[in-house]
């Protein structure tokens, strides 16, 4: 019998429009998470090969994907409600992805944040110019969850940049842990199997 308790559920943030990478860290971490609890994302083209399923493809043949988007307040509250966080026969629990407008995403990561047990956010390639993701830094700090996330950085992330908008978002009274920076500089499976280890071995023991 499977056991019916939510799991540990995983929050992936991360840089948008790196596909192939994106799908690489996916495939290696989140879905192995799946075994552990469900994982959530705000949708994007980056990952929808790997998270596209029978409902939206069938929302897609219909002309209906806009009832998969989430319109505002009320509509996100139903949109989480509908999250399932059981289990399937196979053992793992499913994939929820949020479509969002301009003026609801950030509404849905604030929602997704107190819902989340542990935070993956893939910030190679991020600076200034990515202020989604300025946004999504501020969110950690402010709601205190800087010590549940792994940022995995590489080369081009701005490190600084990072440091920087952490500090100046947390409560005045609130110390700024130690940020959980993994490098994933190459191709090498190895470096990813790292960030699912600090991700599993911090929220699961």
């Amino acid at each position: 019998p499977l056991p019916h308790d939510p799991g540990v559920r995983l929050l992936v943030l991360r840089v948008f429009g790196f596909r192939g990478r994106a799908e690489k860290l996916f495939d290696s971490v989140a879905q192995r998470w799946r075994f552990r609890g469900g994982v959530a994302l705000i949708a994007g083209t980056d990952l929808a090969a790997r998270t596209i399923d029978p409902d939206d493809t069938l929302d897609f043949l219909a002309g209906d994907l806009r009832s998969r988007f989430v319109q505002g307040p009320h509509d996100l509250e139903a949109h989480l409600k509908l999250m399932d966080e059981s289990r399937d026969p196979d053992g793992r629990f499913r994939i929820t992805e949020f479509f969002c407008h301009e003026n609801t995403w950030s509404d849905t990561l604030s929602a997704l944040l107190g819902r989340s047990d542990a935070i993956l956010m893939d910030l190679r390639g991020f600076s200034e110019r990515n202020s989604g993701c300025i946004f999504e830094l501020h969110q950690l700090a402010a709601q205190q969850r800087l010590v549940d996330t792994v940022f995995v950085v590489d080369a081009s992330t701005d490190v600084k940049l990072l440091e920087s908008t952490v500090g100046a978002s947390g409560p005045e009274t609130a110390p700024i842990p130690r940020l959980r920076l993994e490098k994933v500089e190459s191709e090498a499976a190895a470096e990813r199997e790292r960030v699912y280890r600090s991700l599993s071995l911090e929220k699961i023991g």
